[in-house]
C-alpha cells in the first residue's frame, strides 16, 4: 500500500501522474516493481483510473469540501444524482454507509454557505464539518488551448499526448509544452479512482 500512498498524496503533488521511477526513489524500491504492482492494481479493479481536479484558483474560485451524514441510506444513489445536478459541484465521494463528502468550488465564503445550505436541503441532513481547502497559488492565465486540453483530460485523464493532440489537430510538442506550463503553475493536478470495496478487510 506504500505506492498507493505515494501516488494518492494530492494535491501535495500537483502534476500529471507521478513517474514510476520517482515514486520508486521514494518509497526505496526499483521502477520495475512499481509498474508491476500498479498494472496488478488495475487488474484486481482497486485502481480504476485517474481524475482531474482543476485548481480553483485557476477559475478565480475558493474549494471547500463539506462531509455530510444522509438520514437514509437508500436514499444515496438518487441524492448524489441530485447534488451532482448543482453549479460548483466538483467532486462527491461516496463512503460506506451514509455518509457523503462534496468538494464545491464558490466564489466567497457567503457563496459557500447558499451552497451548503441547498445541499443540506437537498440531503435532509446536517453538515457535521466543512473546511476551507489550501490551494497552491496559481497565476497561469489559460488560453483557448488550454481550456481544450483541460477539457479532454475532464472526459478521460488517462489520455496519452498524442491522443490529446489528435483530437484536438494541434502537435503533440504543443500539448505536451501547454501541459508542463500548467503543471509548472500548479493549474491541475490528477487524482487516483479507487474502489476501497476490492481491498480485503473494507
Amino acid at each position: 500500500m506504500n505506492i498507493m500512498k505515494e501516488i494518492s498524496i494530492t494535491p501535495s503533488h500537483w502534476n500529471v501522474k507521478r513517474s514510476y521511477a520517482d515514486v520508486a526513489k521514494k518509497i526505496g524500491i526499483d521502477e520495475e516493481t512499481v509498474r508491476i504492482r500498479i498494472q496488478s492494481l488495475k487488474q484486481s479493479g482497486f485502481l480504476l483510473g485517474w481524475r482531474l481536479i482543476l485548481n480553483a484558483n485557476l477559475l478565480g474560485r475558493e474549494s471547500h469540501i463539506l462531509a455530510l451524514e444522509l438520514l437514509d441510506v437508500e436514499k444515496k444513489v438518487r441524492t448524489i444524482a441530485q447534488i451532482s445536478q448543482m453549479d460548483g459541484v466538483i467532486l462527491i465521494q461516496s463512503f460506506y454507509g451514509k455518509i457523503l463528502q462534496v468538494t464545491v468550488f464558490s466564489k466567497n465564503e457567503e457563496g459557500f454557505e447558499r451552497q451548503m445550505k441547498e445541499i443540506t436541503s437537498i440531503t435532509g441532513s446536517k453538515t457535521f464539518t466543512h473546511w476551507k481547502v489550501k490551494l497552491p497559488r496559481c497565476n497561469h492565465k489559460a488560453k483557448q488551448t488550454d481550456w481544450m486540453i483541460i477539457g479532454s483530460l475532464l472526459e478521460n485523464a488517462d489520455k496519452r499526448i498524442l491522443e490529446i493532440a489528435h483530437e484536438l489537430k494541434v502537435s503533440a510538442k504543443t500539448v505536451k509544452r501547454r501541459i508542463n506550463m500548467m503543471m509548472g503553475s500548479s493549474a491541475f493536478y490528477l487524482q487516483p479512482i479507487l474502489d476501497l470495496r476490492k481491498v480485503v478487510g473494507i
